[in-house]
């Protein structure tokens, strides 16, 4: 799939929407402690703890190929939170 090649972590990902939106950013990070915890009170956060080593590490993602074989102009994660917030109309 093809992907913008300025990465960003999951805050400045949240950064981008609360920006758009004019909101606050109050982005906080649940430890994993208190998260195995919740499990017991709430039946889908049992699961979390397990998929967790999907964010022990950042993934780097080349389009790079793709987009020359495809001549494809890939969307930059700013202009796709814009697009996406004209679109759903969501200000």
């Amino acid at each position: 799939m093809p992907t913008d090649k300025n990465s960003l972590t999951g805050a400045e990902m949240v950064a981008l929407f609360t920006k758009e939106k004019k909101e606050d950013n109050k982005l906080q990070v649940l430890p994993m402690r208190l998260l195995e915890i919740l499990g017991f009170f709430v039946p889908l956060m049992r699961e979390m703890p397990e998929m967790m080593y999907q964010y022990s590490r950042d993934y780097f993602l080349d389009s790079s190929k793709f987009d020359r074989g495809f001549h494809f102009r890939t969307t930059s994660f700013q202009q796709g939170v814009k697009e996406t917030f004209t679109l759903a109309k969501l200000k």
